[in-house]
């Protein structure tokens, strides 16, 4: 008795759930249509459209249309796009579903620039590094290496002290005994050969070095020492911006190097001249020929120190000895005497301007600037300047063509002739500090 009312129930229980899923399949069921558009109304083709959490699915056509059959009434349908942003939408007993898609946008910060075209930061495997210039314009960048210089890691940027700057770039190594280690230069998508002194550091949105292999998918060879990529401004959507900025600065020696003195130098050229004659047979055993007449050795007189010579001029003899010219005897005489830390270096005056216009219309970006830079270095008479120019246009025609004008036009005169650095320590200080013309 207690046996059949058991299976009694159980059968009960089975037909019952068996009901409930009948309903279910057949009941909650229906067809959806729709239209996706951009945010301007444009309808979008190849749009996916998914039953979330099935395989069931159809892709919008031409006109952006899609039509799902069979759909259960409390699904939900994902829209996705390359380039949108994914909606979800829940069905919700409607048979028309419209779908307006929004552009997804990736900040720069985030994007960076391969061999073979742009990705995702965190999808990159290879090494990469991006410095925007925007977040360095206090640091006033005279060029393009003093943006590099600090802010990129794994690049050996040199440092110059004239006033035209710069230095060498070495991302990879020495890797060659014959040929540049240099890193290949792309500006704005094109190989530049130029010289970076004529590029503005303020015309530079940023800069992307790759340090690895994957740049030779476009380069090859070229960028096997890195390669480098310069992206210039472009001009943004709104009113025109006007930029002008501008900078004043001293260059000085931080230190300067010791060097001897006037009547020092003497002792010093004294010490050199016997050296030179140590293993002279005529002079290694008077070696005092070379002392100052005013100073001999015990026990040695002006006969043995003249050594034969009828002159009377002690000093003459002497400064002759030491290999002096004639008008460094003459000074010396005089007391005259040149300090050539004076005469070689200064405080040079660094000064750079520059104006820019940017902004984007329905059609045209656009981006001008003009930048004039007048340097002078540590050392007398070493001066840069240079008048840049730079004008961008780009308009997109379509969505897939894009078509303008990067140009650029660069002035240097670097016809100074600097003072001779090492002046201070193998010039005479005897010696006059310019030619008698």
């Amino acid at each position: 008795m207690d046996k059949t009312n058991k299976i009694s129930r159980r059968g009960i229980i089975l037909c019952l759930f068996s009901f409930m899923l009948s309903a279910s399949v057949f009941a909650q069921q229906r067809a959806v249509r729709g239209k996706v558009t951009d945010s301007s109304g444009q309808p979008l083709p190849g749009v996916t459209v998914v039953v979330k959490g099935t395989t069931q699915g159809a892709v919008t056509n031409t006109d952006g249309v899609y039509e799902l059959l069979k759909v259960p009434e409390n699904a939900t349908l994902t829209f996705s796009f390359v380039g949108m942003k994914k909606h979800e939408i829940a069905v919700e007993n409607r048979s028309t579903i419209d779908v307006s898609m929004q552009e997804e946008t990736i900040g720069l910060e985030e994007v960076v620039a391969i061999g073979y075209g742009t990705m995702k930061k965190s999808d990159v495997t290879g090494a990469v590094s991006s410095v925007i210039t925007e977040s360095i314009e206090n640091e006033k960048p005279q060029n393009v290496q003093d943006i590099l210089r600090g802010n990129i890691a794994g690049l050996e940027v040199g440092f110059n002290t004239r006033a035209k700057g710069g230095g060498d770039l070495e991302i990879r190594g020495v890797n060659t005994l014959l040929t540049s280690s240099e890193p290949l230069l792309v500006l704005d998508g094109v190989i530049y050969t130029g010289s970076l002194e004529d590029i503005n550091p303020y015309d530079i949105e940023k800069i992307d070095v790759l340090k690895d292999a994957s740049s030779a998918a476009v380069f090859g060879a070229r960028a096997a020492n890195g390669v480098i990529i310069i992206t210039t401004t472009k001009g943004n959507k709104g009113k025109p911006i006007i930029n002008f900025n501008t900078s004043v600065g001293i260059a000085t020696m931080a230190k300067m190097a010791e060097v001897y003195g006037p009547y020092d130098f003497l002792e010093w050229r004294t010490d050199v001249m016997k050296s030179l004659n140590l293993y002279n047979p005529a002079l290694k055993n008077k070696l005092f020929v070379f002392d100052n007449p005013d100073n001999l050795p015990s026990g040695i007189t002006i006969d043995q120190w003249k050594d034969g010579n009828q002159s009377t001029d002690l000093t003459t003899i002497w400064l002759n000895r030491l290999a002096l010219f004639p008008s460094a005897i003459e000074r010396y005489k005089n007391g005259q005497f040149i300090d050539w830390t004076d005469i070689v270096f200064q405080d040079g005056i660094r000064q750079d301007y520059n104006v820019s216009l940017s902004g984007q219309s329905d059609e045209v970006a656009y981006y001008w600037s003009l930048g004039y830079q007048d340097n002078e270095g540590i050392i007398v008479d070493d001066r840069f300047k240079t008048i840049r120019t730079r004008l961008n246009l780009s308009s997109n025609v379509t969505q897939w063509l894009e078509v303008g004008v990067y140009s650029q036009f660069a002035n240097r005169d670097e016809s100074s002739i600097p003072a001779t650095w090492e002046a201070i320590e193998r010039v005479d200080p005897w010696k006059p500090d310019k030619n008698p013309d």
